[in-house]
């Protein structure tokens, strides 16, 4: 009975104070923010994510009718993939870039970077 009390305890005073009052450690954090331009959406969702640091994480870009992916923006395994990786190793914002698919809208944002 009294390991019993003693079991009751420990899991009361964990969910109140969480691990640390157990002496557990919570793993280290980092945040995916995960952002796009044009019509689409990603996987996960767009928004700020809280994981695992040191986690990779599959991302992915999924254009909108009419739309068809361009490129990532972040550091990203593979810049031109619809479908990718990122680590993180610290917080890290991507965002997806999705073109109109007769190519005219978002040429701009596509090459601004080199003019």
């Amino acid at each position: 009975m009294l390991i019993g009390l003693f079991i009751l305890a420990f899991i009361i005073e964990t969910a109140v104070f969480g691990w640390k009052a157990a002496g557990v450690e919570e793993p280290p954090v980092a945040a995916l923010s995960l952002n796009f331009s044009g019509s689409g959406s990603t996987n996960p969702a767009a928004g700020t994510h809280i994981l695992e640091k040191g986690k990779l994480v599959i991302v992915e870009a999924v254009p909108g009718e009419g739309w068809v992916f361009s490129h990532w923006v972040g550091p990203v395994s593979e810049e031109k993939g619809s479908r990718t990786t990122v680590v993180l190793d610290e917080d890290v914002a991507i965002r997806a870039v999705f073109i109109e698919e007769d190519g005219e809208a978002g040429l701009y944002e596509k090459y601004s970077g080199y003019w």
